[in-house]
């Protein structure tokens, strides 16, 4: 299940990430901005967190811990979770926790604790596809039905109603 999870959470950041980049695109830069600096989220962590000396870097590290917080405890179903709750667990300060996440993935705390949530509401849904959303969504940590639709569309670009017919016909 833990590899289901993540190879569903990596989709839908890459996902975001497309439309994200975008959006960024049909914005016209400030004035006296180049174009050629504005960077995409990816374009932007190219070669952070690279390899040092055949060590891995801090930051790869801790964003290592923390998914397998995720993944294994699966963190994300609990909806009073806090950027402070993983700092404790981890022994180390929120800054460092939000900066990682920040410069590794392109989003932040929540964006990225929701992009665990929706990728277990999609694994829900196609193992069972008339498992009810309401319940879904309260067990993937989401405390209401309009944050959770919200940050569904905001991640798939489509409704979850939506997102269960296409995958339906993806799997004939």
């Amino acid at each position: 299940m833990t590899t289901k999870v993540t190879t569903a959470f990596a989709s839908t950041i890459l996902a975001w990430l497309k439309r994200w980049k975008q959006r960024k695109k049909v914005q016209q830069p400030s004035k006296g901005q180049a174009t050629s600096n504005t960077l995409s989220p990816d374009k932007q962590n190219e070669g952070k967190g690279s390899e040092k000396g055949g060590s891995i870097d801090k930051s790869d590290e801790l964003l290592q811990r923390i998914c397998q917080l995720m993944e294994k405890e699966q963190l994300f179903k609990n909806n009073q979770l806090r950027l402070s709750d993983v700092a404790n667990m981890l022994g180390t300060n929120t800054t460092y926790i939000s900066d990682c996440i920040n410069t590794k993935r392109g989003c932040s705390f929540n964006q990225f604790v929701n992009g665990y949530r929706i990728a277990y509401v999609k694994e829900q849904m196609r193992k069972d596809p008339y498992v009810k959303l309401s319940t879904l969504y309260l067990e993937a940590g989401f405390s209401s039905e309009t944050s959770f639709y919200r940050v569904f569309k905001s991640l798939t670009g489509i409704t979850p109603k939506e997102w269960l017919m296409r995958d339906r016909q993806a799997l004939r």
